[in-house]
């Protein structure tokens, strides 16, 4: 049974694919670069990793409803802006701020320039013909 997983002690709480060393953006990632055609993108996510189409597609769409930060006492896929990861990162655009924010509860990051997974989602969605 395919899903997505978090656990604090598992991949330091990102949501994780099939309990596997594998998370929602890294899927998003090897996606991106297909347009058009993704069959064989399909293709390579089933042979390498296990994840059937539909399962991938699933993948898309949670991570473009930010479905991620509804989930409490977990984390955020460590590439995407809402990672406690990229703090020192934002901290650069907060230079005589004393406290970074805590960006799981910024209520826009849009505002950052950072990887911002779920817009990658849906511009994956938005170019796939489901």
């Amino acid at each position: 049974m395919n899903k997505i997983t978090r656990h604090k002690n598992r991949m330091e709480g990102s949501p994780s694919i099939n309990n596997r060393r594998i998370n929602v953006y890294n899927v998003i990632s090897l996606m991106e670069d297909y347009s058009g055609d993704f069959s064989e993108c399909f293709q390579g996510l089933l042979i390498n990793y296990d994840i059937p189409q539909i399962f991938a597609i699933e993948i898309l769409k949670y991570c473009s409803m930010k479905e991620c930060k509804k989930v409490v006492d977990c984390n955020f896929c460590e590439q995407c802006i809402l990672s406690p990861i990229y703090e020192k990162k934002i901290s650069e655009h907060f230079e005589n701020v004393e406290i970074l924010p805590n960006l799981s509860l910024i209520d826009n990051p849009e505002e950052y320039n950072f990887i911002k997974g779920w817009e990658i989602a849906k511009k994956i969605l938005e170019k796939m013909v489901i």
